[in-house]
């Protein structure tokens, strides 16, 4: 019986069999229809990111938004 580890791609954390879908979330470089990372389940990809890392890199992109003045323009 082979014995896959699922692990973070940034920061390699893993976790077990049964907290798999909980804590990592598989994502997958689609060309078509649309271009880009989608979500997939973990089992069924090679990369993953964790729900810490991803918290950490939303919070990242909030905070280098460009401010908006009171017309909506960014300043």
């Amino acid at each position: 019986m082979i014995d896959k580890t699922y692990r973070c791609d940034l920061c390699k954390a893993s976790a077990p069999a049964d907290l798999l879908d909980a804590f990592l979330i598989g994502i997958y470089w689609s060309d078509h229809p649309t271009h880009g990372w989608i979500q997939k389940p973990a089992t069924q990809c090679e990369h993953h990111i964790c729900t810490t890392c991803l918290i950490s890199l939303q919070t990242v992109g909030d905070n280098k938004k460009p401010a908006k003045d009171v017309e909506g323009t960014t300043q």
